[in-house]
Order: C-alpha cells, then structure tokens, then sequence
C-alpha cells in the first residue's frame, strides 16, 4: 500500500513537472522566440569567462593565456591611461615577454618595425571597438591573413600594432600617434575605427563632474588625493553583481538544469534583470565625481580648463569639432609620414535602420532605455551633428568610411550590449569590410596616379613641342 502511494504521488510530482516545463516553454517562445538551448549555454559560458576573466586586451593576444590576464588601468602621462603592460601571467616559465607578460602597446615594448618593400606596417587606433576588430574575431590575426592576400600586398609580411584600448576617444588617439612618431615609429596604413565614445563621453563627463569635455574617462577619479566613498560602494556593488550572476551561470550550466525550460527561462529573465543593472551601475562608476571646491582653478588637474556652455547643444558640437580636428590632424601627421590614414565611423545600433532586423533576445540587450542606464537617446541627438561634420573632414582630404549601416540587412544576433560591441560574427565583417575598403582605395590611388602621370606626360610633351 505504501509502495502505491509513493507511486502515485511520485506520478503527480513528474506530471506536474512536466506541466510546468510545458508552461515555460511556451511563456519563453511567447515572450522571447525561438527557443535554443545551445545559445543559451554558450552565452552563460561566456557570461561566466567575462566575469571572471575581465575585460582583456594584449598586444602579444596570440601568445597569451587569456585566463591568467587580468587588465589593471594605469595613468600614461601623454594617453590618460593604459592598461598595465607588465602585469605578469600565473604559471608563467621562463621571462620571454610574449609568453610571460601582457602587452597592451606592443610597439613600445620592443623595436620598431622600419618599412621595407617586404613588410606591410598597419596601426589600429581607437577605443574597445576597434580593439574587437583585432581580438574579438575568428580566426586569430584576420587583418593580417586578410590583407596578405590582397594583390597589392602580395608576398609581404604584415605587421599589426594594435593602438586601441577601451574608453579611448580624441584626441586621445591623436596624442597617440604623434608619441609614437616622436619615438620612430613607421606605419603604412593607420585605421582610426571611433565615433561612439566621442559622442557620448564628452556631454556625460562635464554633466556630472564638470570636468573639460577633452580629459580623459573618469579622469577626477583617476587623480583624486582620496578614493571616493561613491566610487568605492559603486565597485563593490558590480562585484556582487557580477559575482551572483557568475554562480547563477554556472548552476544553470549544470547538466540537470541546462535542458529544462523553466531554468533556460529563468536564466533568460536574470539575464535581462542583469543587464540592466550592470549598465547603470559602469555608467555611474565612469561618471561618479564632484568638485573639490567652486573654485575650478584650484582643481586644474583633475577637471581642465573653465568652458561655459550655454547650452547642451554648444556642448555637443564642442565635442563633435574636437572628434573632426583631432582626425583631420591624425591624418596630416599620417600624411607628413609617408601613411594612409583611414578613418572609420563604427556602427551602432541606435541609428535608425541601422539593424532593423533584431531577434528579441538581441533587442532586450542592445536596446536598454535611458532611466536604465541605456545611450540611445543621447546618441541619437548628438549623431546628426556627427553626420554634418563628415564632409568637412572629405574636404580636406581625410579619407572617410561610414559603416553605420554594416549590418542593416543581418538577421544573426551582432550587439552583445547596449554600448556598441559586438560579437565575434560582427567583428568579422567589420575586418572584412575596412580590408575590401582600403582595397577599392588602393585601386582609386592607383588610378588616379596613373592619370596624372599620364597628364604630366601631355604637359611635358606639349612645352616640348612649343
């Protein structure tokens, strides 16, 4: 008799249990579409290596073990800040820099590279998107593997100096490039992928710290005497987060867990819930700080020269024209050196049309409205004066590429938050895209040298003949 019982309400616990799992599945396709268990574990792995791993950018990518990087900001008396280039990995044998440290500035911690018939020197500059372009990508070293098939190129070694670190934003870029010159650096091709960071930094710094719309991120923070209590309470509480989140990936990483419905749904809700906080919580840790006094000359190294806006609108086409001249200047410096230089407009999803094709997976990430710690609004208004300033950078012969609306026409998931990165498959076409476009350059280089070459001939024979 007991065994019947036992069995009976063991029938009535599976049965409601498969009644549950029969109602979250189709609570998630209702709510959130097609239901994948496969991109769901793959995003809770990565979701746990993000966390523990941290943002990781090295010089020596290749070489390194991506699980013994940690990055650790440090003040750079020229950039703002770097990220530590000697911060040395766990388990490490032998000193060999390549295999034992990370390196955020490859072309300063070994001789540069001359230009030679045989060698192709590329330098990638910019914030974390263009550091994507070089580590965000399959396979390793694409720019490389892509540019040395190029006709033009065939048969040289291709050397990439990747320049870029994330929160970078002119003339962060410009000063940049004018240091490594000033130490005999030679580059044949620079790319300059920017355009997010210039336009939402800027306006968010003066708002909330008044420090000048120039200086670096988080910079009254990064000089402050004291650590503020603010910033100190805003970490701890992205390292609960981000710790809590990690130990929900992983238990639904379980093999008991990771099939069900119900945890696949429970774990898309927290991924939702979690997103939303960690944005607010980095846009506040970036922009947390106050003045020191009402005196602004007392505090000249943390928050920069005075400047009154009249309006938010002054503001932003301050930080517009400084994005223009900083690139127009990047580009004489490139030119006066015997460089391309190649300036790209990153894409982003807040531009109208630019994805119109979201899944509602990608959409809950890349689109976080604004009281939720969402950019959207601001670069959507600042965007058109952006827009505006592009012919004035053509007319003096910066060379220009907008890729705004690179993915317009992609069904796959591209953005992977609510900033403007992207994941492997957009990081891919990105390269591919900024490689067929220096290409079609060269071609137009190539046929506008031969045009003039032929003109000069016709002059030359002309005054002969005179």
């Amino acid at each position: 008799m007991r065994i019947k019982k036992i069995f009976f309400y063991g029938v009535i616990v599976f049965v409601n249990y498969v009644l549950l799992e029969l109602v979250a599945y189709g609570f998630f396709r209702l709510n959130f579409g097609d239901y994948d268990r496969q991109s769901m574990q793959v995003a809770r792995i990565n979701t746990i290596a993000q966390i523990q791993q941290g943002p990781v950018f090295s010089g020596e990518e290749k070489n390194a073990v991506p699980q013994d990087i940690r990055r650790k900001e440090v003040l750079h008396p020229y950039f703002g800040y770097v990220t530590d280039g000697k911060i040395r990995t766990d388990g490490c044998v032998g000193d060999s820099l390549p295999e034992c440290y990370t390196r955020i500035k490859a072309a300063t911690d070994k001789p540069f590279a001359k230009r030679s018939d045989d060698k192709l020197i590329i330098g990638i500059i910019g914030g974390s998107v263009a550091v994507g372009t070089i580590n965000g990508v399959l396979p390793k070293n694409l720019y490389q593997t892509l540019l040395a098939k190029l006709p033009e190129y065939e048969g040289r070694e291709v050397i990439l100096h990747g320049l870029a670190a994330g929160g970078f934003r002119q003339p962060q870029q410009l000063m940049m490039l004018n240091y490594y010159y000033a130490l005999g650096a030679e580059f044949d091709i620079l790319i300059n992928i920017d355009g997010f960071n210039d336009v939402v930094m800027p306006p968010s710094i003066y708002k909330n710290s008044g420090t000048h719309p120039s200086y670096p991120r988080s910079w009254v923070n990064r000089v402050a005497n004291t650590v503020s209590k603010d910033l100190v309470d805003l970490m701890a509480e992205r390292q609960n987060l981000q710790n809590a989140h990690s130990s929900k990936a992983a238990l639904m990483s379980n093999p008991w867990f990771r099939n069900s419905p119900l945890s696949n749904l429970l774990w898309r809700l927290a991924q939702s819930n979690y997103n939303s906080q960690l944005s607010v919580i980095n846009q506040a840790v970036e922009t947390v700080g106050q003045q020191v006094s009402d005196h602004r000359d007392f505090d000249y190294q943390a928050m920069g020269p005075d400047y009154d806006f009249t309006t938010w609108e002054d503001l932003y086409q301050y930080a517009i024209d400084m994005w223009a001249t900083s690139s127009h200047l990047m580009y004489a410096s490139a030119k006066a050196n015997n460089a391309k230089y190649v300036h790209f407009l990153q894409p982003n999803q807040y531009i109208e049309g630019s994805k119109p094709i979201m899944s509602e997976h990608e959409r809950e990430v890349a689109l976080i409205a604004a009281h939720k710690g969402g950019y959207g609004n601001l670069y959507r208004k600042i965007y058109p004066l952006l827009q505006k300033k592009i012919p004035w950078l053509e007319q003096r012969g910066v060379e220009f590429h907008d890729l705004s609306y690179l993915y317009k026409d992609v069904e796959e998931i591209i953005y992977r938050d609510n900033c403007c990165h992207v994941n492997v498959l957009g990081n891919y076409m990105m390269v591919e895209k900024i490689v067929e476009t220096i290409h079609q350059s060269n071609i137009a280089d190539a046929a506008n040298s031969e045009s003039a070459a032929a003109n000069n001939e016709s002059a030359a024979a002309n005054n002969e003949n005179d």
